[in-house]
């Protein structure tokens, strides 16, 4: 940057008694040098959790609350951006070198100006929403955060880092299936903000389609009110775009059959939606040796692609379908079409274990799923637990939004139920 010095930033915590103890941060806070603000309960304990993955202890309150803000400031910065997280108690005290009071070389943190700034720099890297990948170099009171905004990351990476998320966490994704555009535009956005708000970690939304070959009675039935209202695939990546703009936050994936694609232009579509908030798309009735085109699109955006299987699947299918998918690996439970069962298919273990034996990619169950109890099992097994025809069907109930609620935290429940050891 012809050789002038960036603007930079750095985050640290003092004791909420004592904002500004010392000579130093007293005269840094006049000068504006640094800038007090507050971190929330939840916050905090968002950072004491993210601390204790990273480090392998139980963090300062300080420390906590340092990381707490930073998660709060991440969406709002550039890729690329780097903060540096002054951490309290790694041994900075009474070292025999400087201020032995200084509590860890505090201020390095707000100016970088301190001689002992070079031997203080050795630290870690984690990405915040994204995979954490710790490196510790030597113990030292200070961390580097380097920030990959959601909004600058790509689908697929978006996609990728809720199944890391869950997978550190020891429990599976869930993600909640809705008809965009019904029963009706404004309730399509109230009920995805709802589900948004109760556990669901990404989202599987229907494009409406008049032949939808893979939809059981539930979804058909829902995907045909919203056609019969007019809802168009414009009209869909709209309501995206509204939902974005709303806060809703969490991956979208697009399940739409190919003909509406086709129709809109694929490499159309796929700008589209990425410029909605789309990250990722299924093509329930698109197989891989006939998808070159929509997948070429689809990597140039950024855009996952979700391929199927089903219990049927030979070896060279799943090695296919493992080699051109990019999101995840979405197993169909049944040789069926959706809706809710009343119990899983016996052979459901099988069917995941044997996709397994193939591919890394993560795997998610749909079709048949409709309570608490069958996604805590499917949670024990898989990667993600697809639920739509049980939600779908509470969408279209008088009190919707309470039903969709009370189902929603439920199978979030189950889904994020802890595996055991």
């Amino acid at each position: 940057m012809d050789s002038q010095i960036a603007l930079t930033h750095s985050i640290s915590a003092d004791s909420t008694t004592t904002p500004a103890s010392t000579p130093n941060t007293r005269l840094a806070a006049r000068s504006q040098q640094i800038r007090y603000t507050y971190c929330t309960d939840d916050r905090a304990m968002e950072g004491f959790s993210l601390l204790c993955r990273l480090e392998g202890i139980i963090p300062a309150l300080e420390s906590a609350h340092a990381i707490g803000h930073l998660i709060e400031l991440a969406p709002q910065l550039d890729r690329n951006q780097v903060i540096l997280v002054n951490l309290s108690g790694r041994g900075g005290k009474g070292s025999g070198d400087g201020d032995a009071g200084d509590g860890g070389a505090w201020c390095v943190c707000l100016r970088g100006a301190c001689t002992r700034s070079a031997r203080l720099f050795n630290a870690c890297e984690a990405r915040i929403n994204s995979e954490i990948s710790v490196t510790p170099l030597d113990p030292c009171p200070q961390l580097i955060i380097t920030l990959h905004s959601e909004a600058n990351m790509t689908g697929i990476e978006r996609v990728r880092a809720v199944f890391e998320k869950a997978k550190r966490e020891g429990q599976a994704a869930f993600m909640p299936y809705h008809a965009m555009g019904y029963p009706t535009r404004e309730k399509t956005l109230a009920v995805v903000a709802t589900l948004a708000a109760s556990g669901a970690d990404l989202f599987e939304i229907g494009i409406p389609f008049s032949d939808p070959l893979a939809d059981g009675p539930t979804v058909q039935a829902a995907t045909y009110t919203a056609l019969m209202q007019g809802t168009t695939v414009a009209d869909c990546l709209a309501m995206v775009k509204e939902l974005r703009a709303q806060g809703v936050a969490q991956p979208f994936c697009a399940m739409s059959y190919y003909n509406p694609i086709l129709a809109y232009g694929e490499e159309r579509f796929v700008q589209d939606a990425v410029d909605a908030g789309i990250d990722g798309l299924i093509v329930p009735d698109l197989p891989p040796a006939e998808a070159d085109l929509l997948e070429a699109a689809c990597e140039q955006a950024g855009l996952a692609m979700v391929f199927f299987l089903a219990p049927t699947s030979n070896e060279e299918r799943i090695r296919t379908v493992a080699a051109h998918t990019t999101g995840f690996i979405y197993l169909v439970s049944i040789t069926g079409i959706t809706g809710e069962r009343t119990e899983l298919p016996p052979d459901l273990v099988d069917s995941v274990h044997r996709v397994r034996r193939y591919t890394d990619l993560p795997v998610a169950v749909g079709f048949g799923i409709s309570n608490g109890a069958q996604a805590s099992q499917v949670a024990a097994l898989a990667d993600g637990v697809i639920v739509g025809s049980a939600l779908v069907r509470a969408a279209g109930m008088a009190d919707s939004l309470d039903a969709v609620r009370s189902l929603s935290n439920e199978l979030a429940a189950g889904s994020h139920q802890p595996r055991k050891s």
